[in-house]
């Protein structure tokens, strides 16, 4: 399986310690010029490990122009969003977009990309014995300002059967 990832979960990733995740899940690890761009100009505690995995295991690729339709469909997201689902669109059919923002997702699955979020990542992580539990790192996620809804954590409760 291959990731192409927007710039939140990457960030919220790592505010957990947990981006290790992705390059342990995924055979390859893809992000847009812009992305590399938003992770780059990011301060805060996550800032080093961000840096290590540019470093190290995360695939930068520019995006391709945006054709015909794609242009007006995507007009409204922003440019990491957009430059992240042009970038899976041409991946190969093996790909899962990363990306939580809903108006991103919803864009995408237009095209019938395949998309998850932090939470599916980490509940994916946990079905492979990666980590142990995943609500004490959604809570601590919401601790470290990363929006998710109540909702979203107990959807995510009840798939990791916690």
């Amino acid at each position: 399986m291959n990731i192409v990832a927007d710039t939140g979960p990457l960030i919220g990733l790592a505010k957990i310690r947990q981006l290790r995740l992705l390059a342990v899940l995924a055979d390859q690890v893809l992000i847009p010029t812009c992305v590399q761009w938003e992770l780059l100009a990011k301060v805060g505690a996550e800032t080093r490990e961000l840096h290590q995995a540019l470093e190290r295991w995360l695939e930068v690729k520019p995006a391709p122009a945006p054709q015909g339709t794609q242009r007006a469909a995507l007009a409204h997201l922003d440019e990491g969003e957009r430059q992240a689902i042009l970038l899976a669109l041409t991946a190969p059919t093996e790909t899962i977009l990363l990306m939580d923002d809903q108006s991103g997702r919803t864009a995408a699955r237009r095209w019938q990309l395949s998309v998850t979020g932090v939470v599916g990542i980490l509940i994916r992580a946990k079905e492979c014995q990666l980590i142990p539990k995943v609500i004490p790192l959604l809570r601590r996620l919401q601790r470290e300002g990363y929006w998710l809804s109540e909702e979203t954590v107990e959807a995510a409760r009840q798939l990791a059967g916690e």
